[in-house]
């Protein structure tokens, strides 16, 4: 649009561009929530990976890879740190202003025109690629693996990533051993330590918590239930601790039998009680939305897709649905 006054020519000014916060959408983790880990066809697929887990600050993040081996049914499971880096900012993506216009003679009425202004094209998946994991191979650096130490036919080591914790030192991890289409022997939690670069398994923490419970209800000591842990997130009152629900099996049904606040240096427990309020739960992580901008034309429709994923009008990526179907001989 070409504003005339007094034969000077104006053009309108082009639209700045576009931030990463314009196509990535952040929302806290709620940790191990269903689907956090969707292991659906992975045993077609050969791998999966869960949802990055993003630090407090965003400049790094924590992703599970479960893969499948068919020769002996085994399952391996491990976690990746990647760095994301800084987001940029506004001035560092804001093109310079264009050069002032020459003087012109005084008396002199010429017609100013511009050129039209050159359309800003941007990538919309070229701030989404930093939080791709397959895209990432680079970068990524083992923190903890399980199943790879050997050969073990129908073996199942699942690792699931938590949440940070509150400065992003430590990051909160559940490993899960079992045996393939059996079941999950005990849940173990595992706390990685970013200042020592270590990993720990609190393997006797589950066993103090139903001893702990055992001590309150001694009906339960004759004859114990099939029981394991939940492990629900860093603790908000203490910032080493962290929360875990115990249940019981029946048939196919979880039976809550409480709540503790569970140390992760020292492993000492404490009850909580029977019920628990959702803000005892801290929440520290980020998972990462991506949404494309609207096109033209769709008056302002988005499409939102889960974390690493491209839309699907995206023409060179297919949808694990699409890697499914086998064409018929």
């Amino acid at each position: 649009m070409l504003l005339l006054w007094a034969g000077v020519a104006w053009a309108k000014a082009p639209p700045p561009p576009m931030t990463e916060n314009d196509y990535v959408q952040f929302r806290k983790n709620i940790p191990f929530a269903p689907g956090s880990l969707n292991l659906y066809g992975y045993e077609t697929m050969k791998s999966v990976y869960g949802f990055p887990v993003l630090s407090p600050d965003k400049r790094q993040m924590a992703v599970t890879e479960v893969a499948f081996l068919p020769t002996n049914r085994q399952t391996f499971s491990r976690v990746f740190l990647i760095p994301v880096g800084q987001s940029p900012s506004q001035e560092q993506i804001t093109p310079p202003p264009p050069p002032p216009d020459k003087p012109r003679p005084t008396g002199v009425k010429k017609l100013i025109t511009r050129e039209k202004e050159p359309e800003i094209k941007v990538d919309p998946h070229a701030f989404w690629d930093r939080y791709s994991p397959e895209k990432q191979v680079k970068h990524r650096k083992t923190i903890f693996e399980v199943g790879y130490q050997g050969n073990d036919p129908f073996r199942v080591d699942i690792v699931q990533v938590g949440d940070w914790s509150s400065d992003g030192r430590k990051l909160l991890m559940t490993y899960r051993p079992g045996g393939h289409h059996q079941g999950i022997l005990k849940t173990l939690p595992v706390v990685y330590d970013l200042g020592q670069e270590q990993a720990t398994r609190l393997t006797l923490l589950p066993k103090k918590v139903w001893d702990d419970y055992t001590a309150r209800t001694p009906e339960f000591k004759a004859k114990a239930p099939p029981w394991d842990i939940r492990v629900l997130g860093w603790s908000a009152q203490a910032a080493d601790a962290f929360v875990v629900k115990l249940v019981m099996f029946k048939g196919q049904s979880e039976w809550p039998l409480g709540f503790w606040e569970c140390s992760s240096q020292s492993s000492q427990v404490r009850f909580l009680g029977d019920t628990l309020d959702p803000a005892t739960v801290a929440r520290h992580g980020w998972l990462a939305l991506f949404t494309l901008p609207p096109d033209k034309g769709e008056q302002g429709a988005s499409i939102a897709t889960e974390p690493g994923q491209i839309p699907e009008k995206h023409p060179t990526e297919k949808s694990w649905r699409d890697r499914l179907r086998f064409r018929k001989k």
